[in-house]
């Protein structure tokens, strides 16, 4: 019978029956593995991008003055500018009750 092969936890599972490998997921040693391999993903990759920027910065890519900062990353400010931007357009137009069904002509 073939094993299965947990890559968080580094270990085979003696069966590949559906009911060992859910009993093997909801285990608290399974879910720390989990938590620590994502949080170890996402400090390599936080710690590429500060390299990435510091590495701009350096290149004197990235401008610094008292008025202007260019920076190759999106500010938070126009990420929610863009997000109500989108927000506002899904809407749609209103349509009056009394004017009936909307067939699309203007």
């Amino acid at each position: 019978m073939p094993k299965y092969y947990c890559e968080y936890c580094d270990t085979y599972l003696a069966n590949d029956s559906p009911t060992v490998r859910d009993t093997h997921r909801q285990g608290r040693k399974h879910k720390d593995n989990v938590t620590y391999y994502y949080q170890k993903w996402l400090e390599e990759k936080t710690q590429k991008m500060i390299d990435e920027v510091t590495a701009a910065f350096k290149a004197a890519k990235i401008v610094s003055d008292k008025n202007t900062t260019s920076s190759p990353l999106p500010s938070l400010n126009d990420a929610r500018r863009n997000h109500k931007k989108r927000r506002r357009g899904r809407r749609g137009k209103r349509r009056c009750s009394s004017m009936g069904p909307d067939t699309g002509e203007e």
